[in-house]
């Protein structure tokens, strides 16, 4: 820090965290003040939209807001965080989706999870499938977990889930349930060739 041009540099960035802070702080401040169902819920895609460009700098406020008194600024906070997708906010969202009150905190935290493709939340999604509101969510968060081989224990559920009423449930289980197929199909067929070389 010694150094004019670190000490520049580590100025500016300061700056412009506490800009974003305030952009962030305001936006949510104002967002608190909508009265009216309809209105909140166009201010919240609003705010998204509004604070979305942020990206990456605004993770670390955002997972605070995650613990916000109101639950459209909770809400706005997790659909922010799914939408700029780092991982920092993976084990936030999982504390929200296991123990916030409000459905609809709960539903974005799961939409957020599945759009960061973290396999740490399976349990969870797991959990939320026979929950009406959320299991259509939880399906589409389980489709898009990057590393499939964790679902490999589950693959019964999923073939199961394949002639589920709700078609999206459906649809998503026979995602899920041809990839393990296919993972498995990969693995017996190593295992033969293995033993062949033996």
């Amino acid at each position: 820090m010694g150094q004019p041009a670190v000490q520049e540099i580590a100025v500016g960035t300061l700056k412009k965290l506490s800009a974003i802070r305030e952009r962030i702080d305001a936006t949510f401040n104002a967002l608190r003040d909508i009265e009216g169902a309809s209105e909140r819920e166009e201010a919240r895609m609003a705010t998204v939209i509004d604070l979305l460009g942020i990206g990456r700098p605004s993770v670390e406020i955002l997972i605070e807001y995650l613990e916000d008194e109101d639950w459209l600024v909770r809400e706005a906070a997790a659909d922010l965080l799914g939408k700029i997708g780092d991982v920092r906010a993976v084990i936030p969202l999982m504390k929200r989706l296991e123990h916030d009150k409000d459905t609809g905190v709960k539903e974005l935290a799961i939409k957020a999870l599945g759009l960061i493709g973290d396999s740490r939340p399976t349990q969870l999604y797991l959990d939320a499938i026979p929950i009406r509101p959320l299991r259509v969510y939880a399906m589409e968060a389980l489709a898009k977990i990057k590393d499939v081989g964790v679902l490999t224990p589950y693959k019964d559920i999923f073939d199961r889930l394949r002639t589920d009423r709700d078609g999206l449930v459906a649809y998503n289980a026979g995602l899920i349930a041809d990839k393990l197929e296919a993972i498995l199909t990969m693995e017996n067929q190593t295992q033969e060739e293995d033993s062949k070389h033996d």
